[in-house]
């Protein structure tokens, strides 16, 4: 798959920029746009990504689709999650995981984040932005920001620049499948449940305001957390909980 690699010196969003140069185009392959100084980077439900100059990736890919209906976005998501936490494993010696829905964990520290956002046309995801944010010779972030890590912090020394590693990662994203058969797509749910951050175990959430305990069984199909209160299952949509870390 094509890949056209954009590099911009500096935007607030890689995402944003994504969005607007993608309006006026009409994408028939894969674009990687990508800064070193992204000055207001974006999460998942308007949180903020420390990122200091020189320090991080911050990239989003354009990734187009022909027939690909929404319905598949779950499944596509997932994918992408797998993807960046594969990518990141032969780096680390500790087992990297995916805590719901799109961050990537090492050592109950965020490393890596990940923000989708479909561009639709009907029932169809015309193309994905998918932005992504990976701290790499980052030491020092903003004490507003929960738990962070990143290559430097867990001792990873690269012999590579940060845009050789930019390369090797989104090569190795562009790889994946996103055509999967029926049997394929579940058996990506598994894959991605068996790397899912706290698995099996109680972790306490905030919901509604109160401090809950809940056991992890599961992400299923429709992208929800599953969780297991007394043996009983309760599934909670992304926005409704936040992770309390301990």
């Amino acid at each position: 798959m094509k890949v056209e690699f954009i590099f911009i010196q500096a935007h607030s969003s890689t995402n944003e920029y994504a969005i607007e140069f993608m309006s006026k185009s009409n994408p028939n392959h894969v674009y990687c746009i990508y800064t070193y100084n992204q000055t207001d980077g974006k999460g998942q439900i308007g949180r903020k990504w420390d990122s200091q100059p020189n320090m991080n990736l911050s990239f989003s890919l354009v990734i187009p689709f022909d027939q690909f209906h929404v319905d598949r976005q779950i499944v596509f998501n997932k994918q992408i999650a797998l993807a960046i936490k594969n990518a990141l494993l032969p780096y680390f010696e500790q087992q990297v995981k995916i805590k719901w829905p799109n961050d990537i964990y090492i050592n109950d520290k965020k490393i890596a984040g990940i923000l989708i956002q479909n561009v639709l046309q009907g029932k169809h995801i015309k193309y994905a932005v998918v932005g992504i944010g990976i701290n790499v010779l980052q030491k020092h972030f903003n004490v507003s920001i929960p738990n962070p890590t990143s290559f430097a912090l867990e001792g990873i020394e690269l012999n590579k620049t940060l845009t050789e590693l930019l390369h090797e990662i989104v090569y190795k994203i562009i790889k994946t499948d996103f055509n999967p058969s029926r049997k394929t797509a579940i058996l990506i749910g598994e894959k991605y449940n068996s790397d899912l951050y706290k698995l099996g175990l109680s972790q306490d959430f905030e919901f509604k305001e109160e401090r809950i305990n809940r056991t992890i069984k599961e992400v299923n199909e429709k992208g929800q957390l599953v969780l297991i209160d007394d043996q009983i299952e309760e599934t909670y949509n992304f926005g409704q909980l936040k992770f309390i870390n301990k």
